[in-house]
């Protein structure tokens, strides 16, 4: 340890902390006080208690808009994530409807030939296809879109 930056006991003399304040230390040197704030609570209350009311009171220019933007865009970026959570969700719920809609027709085609003869069921096969290839446009449009 420095023995200008601290005192006989081992704290950050008044010097220390005053220059610490206005930024006035070297790198090493801030190191040094700055770890030992982090171990040291006396040391810690001490530069806290050193400012003061009317020093921190002023915030930059613009920093209150700038606090407010962050947010909102945030906020907006939650909405964004919503929405695409929703729309992958519902391709997953047709997938999953045309899949399942389509083993139902093919066992319940099967059961019918034995006992009635069914009908050509070919304009159910074409909307199932067409719907199995819109929900994997749907599926690669949103993986694609938000790959990154």
């Amino acid at each position: 340890m420095k023995s200008t930056l601290f005192d006989e006991n081992g704290h950050l003399s008044v010097v220390t902390i005053e220059k610490l304040k206005i930024g006035n230390l070297s790198d090493d040197d801030m190191l040094l006080v700055s770890e030992h704030i982090c171990d040291c609570e006396k040391c810690a209350d001490c530069f806290a208690n050193s400012f003061d009311d009317n020093e921190l009171v002023n915030v930059p220019l613009g920093f209150e808009e700038e606090v407010q933007s962050k947010i909102e865009k945030n906020k907006q970026v939650r909405r964004d994530f919503m929405f695409y959570s929703f729309k992958v969700g519902i391709a997953v719920c047709v997938a999953i409807v045309i899949t399942f809609s389509n083993i139902f027709n093919i066992v319940s085609n099967e059961h019918m030939k034995k006992y009635v003869n069914t009908p050509n069921l070919n304009i159910v096969s074409s909307i199932n296809t067409k719907l199995t290839d819109f929900s994997q446009k749907i599926i690669n449009m949103e993986v694609f879109k938000h790959a990154k």
